[in-house]
């Protein structure tokens, strides 16, 4: 059982360091997107979905060393999460059970401030899109007659005698 669990501490440790890459996309991400450096973001989108099939691939091999575990200790492995190892670990090897419990922390620390990231993140993009949407409704607007446009002696225009110009006729 205690290859098991140094096994399971390097992946955890293996998990840390993607989960801490991931962060540093998340966050060239950001920049990017207030840059609007289309590329930048798309290269971060590609750095992203390598790291998360990396942490993907780690994770099969957390649950791996978790049946392992739960078959040692004769539990369930959906009993045997890192904070009942931790617990049953403490008695027999209190220095495997810190670095478990600092592997924890971290890991809880980094999911919060991924979570927290990428949801800013959505709601830059969110604004940006709000904006270009209005944009488009000025834009259009401003290409259809309106009904209440007044000439110059502050006389009703007709709409057929007035036209959105984009172009202006000075030009």
């Amino acid at each position: 059982m205690e290859k098991s669990l140094e096994s399971l501490y390097q992946i955890i440790q293996k998990l840390i360091g993607l989960h801490r890459q991931l962060l540093d996309v998340i966050r060239s991400e950001k920049q990017a997107l207030l840059d609007m450096e289309i590329k930048e973001v798309q290269d971060c989108t590609y750095a992203k979905e390598g790291i998360l099939s990396g942490i993907h691939t780690a994770e099969l091999e957390r649950q791996k060393r978790v049946a392992e575990i739960a078959l040692y200790s004769k539990k369930p492995a959906t009993q045997v999460t890192l904070q009942t190892i931790i617990h049953d670990v403490q008695g027999t090897n209190l220095t495997l059970a810190d670095q478990f419990r600092s592997a924890f922390n971290a890991l809880t620390m980094l999911t919060e401030r991924i979570k927290e990231s990428n949801l800013e993140n959505s709601r830059i993009i969110d604004q940006a899109l709000e904006h270009i949407h209005r944009m488009k409704t000025n834009v259009l607007g401003e290409a259809q007659p309106m009904s209440n446009t007044y000439g110059q002696k502050a006389q009703k225009v007709s709409v057929a005698q007035t036209s959105a110009r984009i172009l202006s006729e000075e030009a």
